[in-house]
């Protein structure tokens, strides 16, 4: 009885073992069995699609498969789940580089867990990989176009500063130009003023000879109006002296 009620725990036991491994290979998040060495020892049907699996690589670290420039995370990560209950949230990194995405690597999301169908004698990791390029491709591409409209936004302004320069340096010749026209302007009055001047002044030079003459004639003839003579002659010689 006692050996038929241990071959029928073995038969469920052995059951269960299948049920979880359907479920594990058929999930539909990818998930990586790992050993304490970081060994991998077990992958399901959506992390072998995600890594490109080789059976090959069964047996091989893990840490193989991550990119050289992400590995001081990786195991950072991984010495602090080591040292918390539960672990480390997750860690993001790179694949590394492989003929896919072209030019593009893969990135991916690692949540790490300690498998609680392993054998109690030796902790196994679990590993469950989110993809994440798609993220990753489209922050860049939005990083790519704030990149390229503060470049635009810099460029209009340096536009607008030389416009902004052009237009005061425009202003300022105008400016001086309306300066030196007034400038000629006022030469140009002054000269006119000298000349008119200097032909009044010629003028009245010969009518103030006329009058002397005119009254040296009337001296002895007619004083009273030589005499009334010198007003005038006066008064020239003042405006020609001015």
């Amino acid at each position: 009885l006692q050996n038929e009620e241990l071959r029928r725990a073995q038969i469920e036991l052995e059951a269960s073992r299948d049920r979880f491994a359907d479920l594990y290979d058929s999930a539909p998040v990818a998930y990586v069995t790992m050993n304490p060495k970081g060994l991998i020892e077990r992958a399901n049907r959506a992390a072998r699609e995600l890594l490109k699996w080789d059976r090959t690589l069964e047996g091989h670290p893990f840490s193989s498969l991550i990119h050289r420039d992400d590995l001081l995370a990786y195991y950072d990560y991984f010495n602090k789940a080591a040292r918390q209950n539960p672990a480390a949230d997750s860690v993001e990194v790179r694949l590394a580089p492989c003929e896919q995405n072209g030019d593009w690597p893969t990135y991916v999301l690692i949540e790490a867990s300690l498998n609680p169908y392993a054998d109690a004698e030796e902790t196994r990791w679990r590993l469950a990989l989110l993809d994440i390029t798609t993220r990753r491709r489209a922050q860049q591409r939005l990083q790519d176009l704030a990149e390229s409209l503060e470049e635009k936004v810099n460029d209009r302004t340096k536009e607008l500063k030389k416009s902004e320069a052009t237009a005061r340096a425009e202003a300022d010749r105008r400016r001086h130009l309306a300066g030196r026209l007034v400038s000629l302007l006022e030469d140009d009055r002054r000269r006119m003023a000298m000349m008119l001047h200097d032909e009044l002044g010629q003028e009245l030079i010969g009518v103030k000879m006329a009058l002397e003459n005119l009254r040296r004639e009337w001296a002895s003839t007619q004083s009273a109006l030589a005499e009334r003579l010198d007003g005038p002659v006066q008064g020239i010689e003042a405006v020609v002296s001015s």
